[in-house]
């Protein structure tokens, strides 16, 4: 999702794994379809590279655990297997229309390589915010903790505590990990904090 915001409309992403595990692949393009409610679509790239051999994307699979016993719906996996799973792991009832089948799924007897699953996004309308979701409620509070606006790069001078404390904070949240970037610059004490465009406007 942190990339397909970055992403500006009409621009093309490709979500690729080195898996053939549905709950990878499709399972996530599902996910990623359903929150961006139209923003993103699948491309068909059955014109692209024509001599590749592929297979399309599944519009169903199972999900089981460790035993190989098959769940079908969230609700019937155990209590106590719960926490392991989440809703976007089943197939939903949408899937008809989102045209999974266009993903590839490249198997390694085709063409004499690995197993890939490859899939091509194409943004095609600005992105809501979903106030509920985890993920947006992280980006958010980093924002107004830091006092940063997104879309911009700010400059800042710190002293030492400061910046230990930046830096700390940093360390210990994988948004600000994958977003922020400190860099040391040959005004002594001044840093560079770049936010690389955040998730929400």
């Amino acid at each position: 999702m942190h990339a397909l915001h970055l992403l500006k409309i009409g621009g093309r992403m490709t979500y690729s794994t080195c898996s053939l595990n549905p709950i990878e692949n499709e399972a996530v393009v599902n996910e990623i379809l359903r929150r961006c409610a139209g923003s993103v679509r699948l491309v068909d790239t059955h014109s692209f590279l024509p001599q590749l051999k592929r297979c399309p994307g599944l519009n169903t699979w199972v999900v089981t655990d460790d035993s190989l016993t098959v769940f079908s719906s969230l609700e019937e996996v155990p209590l106590s297997q719960r926490k392991y799973y989440r809703q976007s792991m089943f197939p939903s009832s949408s899937l008809s229309d989102q045209h999974l089948e266009w993903c590839m799924r490249l198997l390694p007897h085709q063409q004499n390589t690995g197993g890939f699953f490859v899939c091509l996004l194409e943004k095609i309308g600005e992105i809501e915010n979903d106030e509920n979701d985890e993920l947006a409620g992280s980006v958010k509070c980093e924002q107004e903790l830091l006092g940063l606006q997104p879309h911009k790069e700010t400059i800042h001078t710190w002293d030492h505590a400061e910046l230990a404390f930046k830096i700390e904070l940093s360390l210990d949240n994988p948004f600000y990990q994958s977003f922020m970037v400190f860099r040391l610059s040959s005004h002594g004490n001044m840093f560079t904090h770049e936010v690389i465009r955040t998730m929400f406007s």
